[in-house]
């Protein structure tokens, strides 16, 4: 999956990405997004596409954690992260 995942100047994270089916079924795909800072999570969201053999689907999360002025560690420890998980669509 190819992905960006930003800030903007007011802290808030969006999220972008597409995820690419390389198998000869329809598979369903969840994202799950969160934005950290050390063990915390500042915000998350979780999205599902559907996408036909040999297809892409873009998966979006706007503004979907906020992180100005939140936490002690600073901006060194706030990190973004995706995890994509698939299923054979029913």
């Amino acid at each position: 999956m190819s992905q960006t995942c930003t800030a903007d100047a007011a802290g808030a994270w969006s999220f972008s990405g597409t995820v690419r089916n390389d198998s000869q079924e329809r598979r369903t795909y969840t994202v799950a997004i969160a934005v950290t800072d050390g063990p915390s999570v500042a915000g998350h969201s979780l999205q599902t596409v559907t996408v036909s053999p040999g297809g892409t689907a873009e998966v979006r999360a706007e503004a979907f954690a906020v992180t100005s002025g939140q936490g002690p560690s600073g901006p060194a420890q706030l990190s973004c992260d995706a995890v994509v998980s698939q299923e054979v669509a029913k």
